[in-house]
């Protein structure tokens, strides 16, 4: 059975939520906030397909139309609310309440202490100045405990609201890092490709799917297949420092080489791919040695202006052909005319 948006991990929660706002260029407004709340849960799929569709159509996503939205799924759903429940609402609620409430008595101690000085200087001038300094220094120490009061009252806020990015940031990071390997996931990786588009670098893409993986969870179980991914992450992340990588999915990893011809991408992966396949690696509980690790690659020069969804395609159809091919190579748009050349003849 499909979670309920309140029992959905908040941290998980918390980054979907930022990284739909920011996808769309949204504001964080209550508006946006309790449509992101919707669709971003397991239920919330029509207002997701609802919201991709309208951008698809080149339409810009208003606080709006995200209100208007919102209202009718709900409608649609039956639902009623006041809105994004949950902790983080609360949380929020109570912190926005108490810096009110601080500003406010604030505001009460400074006009009343105003007043208390305005009298004890009127006192000053009258019949017995001792007792108005009296008074004066009465208002002064009950001033001060009450400034000492309200200071503590907005550390405590402060504390709290740091707190609160600190868990906003962890989330946003969680949200865009692969649990297994720690690297970059598919969403982190699709927005530096963006990133990159839109900065006109000279950039190539890279998928790489290491082979016969299937084998190695066949033969020694899963949790060796994940200590396989683990080491192969922090393989690519070694050979290839200047690249952006990332675990696009089960045994696939992509990758952005940034200010980067063709030719040279091409050769570090090869590099990375020999050094890999020349590496033994032992299982320690058995005291055996793995088949050496090797991968299949399709990489490509990035066009100006290129859609995420065409390079990809680009660089899967490449990754086929090394498949095809026998693995255990990396593969350009001249490879694979080579390739077809020879079958051809």
């Amino acid at each position: 059975m499909l979670a309920t948006p309140d029992t959905v991990n908040l941290s998980d929660r918390l980054g979907l939520i930022d990284s739909l706002l920011v996808q769309y260029g949204l504001p964080l407004t209550k508006a946006t906030l309790n449509f992101a709340w919707y669709a971003t849960s397991p239920t919330g799929q029509s207002l997701r397909r609802e919201l991709e569709g309208y951008a698809a159509e080149g339409h810009d996503i208003t606080e709006e139309w995200v209100a208007q939205a919102l209202s009718v799924y709900l409608a649609l759903v039956g639902v009623e609310t006041n809105g994004i429940s949950g902790e983080i609402a609360a949380r929020a609620e109570t912190v926005t309440k108490t810096l009110e409430g601080v500003l406010a008595r604030q505001e009460a101690d400074v006009s009343e202490f105003a007043g208390e000085l305005r009298q004890g200087r009127e006192g000053l001038n009258g019949a017995d100045p001792a007792d108005a300094v009296s008074r004066l220094g009465t208002s002064v120490t009950t001033a001060l405990g009450r400034i000492a009061e309200t200071e503590a009252e907005l550390a405590d806020a402060r504390h709290q609201i740091t707190k609160m990015k600190g868990e906003l940031e962890n989330a946003r990071q969680e949200a865009r890092q692969d649990h297994l390997t720690r690297l970059a996931n598919r969403r982190a990786f699709k927005a530096k490709f963006e990133e990159t588009i839109r900065a006109g670098q000279n950039s190539c893409l890279a998928i790489l799917d290491l082979d016969r993986f299937k084998a190695v969870n066949d033969r020694h179980g899963h949790l060796v297949g994940d200590r396989v991914l683990k080491t192969v992450a922090n393989h690519l992340t070694k050979t290839l420092p200047h690249a952006f990588v990332s675990r696009y999915g089960g045994e696939e990893f992509a990758l952005l080489f940034n200010n980067a011809h063709l030719a040279d991408a091409r050769a570090a992966l090869e590099n990375a791919r020999a050094t890999l396949y020349a590496r033994r690696l032992r299982l320690k509980d058995t005291d055996t040695y793995l088949d050496p690790l090797n991968f299949s690659a399709g990489v490509v020069q990035l066009e100006q202006n290129e859609s995420y969804e065409r390079a990809m395609s680009r660089t899967d159809e490449l990754l086929y052909k090394a498949k095809e091919s026998g693995r255990g190579r990396t593969v350009t748009m001249q490879d694979a005319e080579r390739i077809r050349g020879k079958f051809a003849a």
